[in-house]
């Protein structure tokens, strides 16, 4: 009996260590755009709104908040705590939408979208040392970095406002483009594909790459930045 005993309370245990994934669904209800904060690694797709699915430890997940404000929906850790790092288990977040015409990012996770996002404008910012990729198709994007983090863009824009702050970097070059403009505040880098205009500017260390025989270029660097054909 004792051995029973002894085994039962060394699987628990095991389990407990390995923290098993268990997965949620919750009503958020429709919204515009998606304002997310935290570590976690979000997908999103095409579909209808109103749930979203969070995988992860149940005491990870009991700390995060999902809900929609004036039509954001928003996704962050409850304030005064955190999600442990050194937890096996990671949160992974799936969102379907339908429209939005707005995706910030703030934390050292990843996001990046299944499907096509498709709008007639859209604003993609990063914020930190996160990754997100992109499959958009849009008249007009603004996209920026604050920090370490890295955006890579793929599809199609009329005209694209690209803008790095710190050391991140937009990697823009299979992101069609009529008009782009790129700016760059420290030793970031931006790549730009632009086949009309093109109107670039560092202030720093940084490099704009572009291509696409863009037909006027306005161009000024202050600093040792570069920027240049690809």
């Amino acid at each position: 009996m004792k051995s029973i005993t002894t085994l039962t309370l060394a699987i628990t245990s095991f389990l407990i260590y390995l923290n098993v994934d268990t997965s949620e669904t919750r009503e958020v209800g429709s919204f515009d755009g998606i304002e997310i904060s935290g570590n976690f690694e979000v997908e999103l797709y095409k579909g209808q709104e109103g749930q979203i699915e969070l995988t992860g430890a149940a005491d990870q997940l009991e700390n995060i908040i999902t809900e929609v404000e004036n039509n954001q929906l928003k996704i962050r850790v409850k304030k005064g705590r955190y999600l442990k790092w050194w937890k096996l288990s990671k949160v992974y977040i799936k969102i379907p939408v339908e429209e939005i015409n707005s995706c910030g990012f703030s934390g050292s996770g990843l996001i990046k979208s299944r499907d096509l996002l498709s709008a007639e404008f859209l604003n993609l910012n990063l914020s930190g040392s996160a990754k997100a990729y992109y499959k958009i198709q849009t008249d007009k994007l603004n996209s920026s970095i604050s920090g370490s983090g890295m955006i890579q863009l793929t599809g199609s824009a009329k005209q694209s406002s690209l803008n790095v702050s710190g050391s991140g970097s937009i990697n823009a070059k299979a992101l069609s483009t009529l008009q782009t403009s790129a700016q760059i505040s420290g030793s970031g880098r931006i790549t730009v594909l632009s086949s009309e205009e093109l109107d670039a500017s560092i202030s720093g260390s940084g490099r704009i790459r572009y291509s696409g025989n863009p037909q006027r270029i306005s161009s000024k660097v202050s600093g040792s930045g570069e920027i240049s054909t690809f």
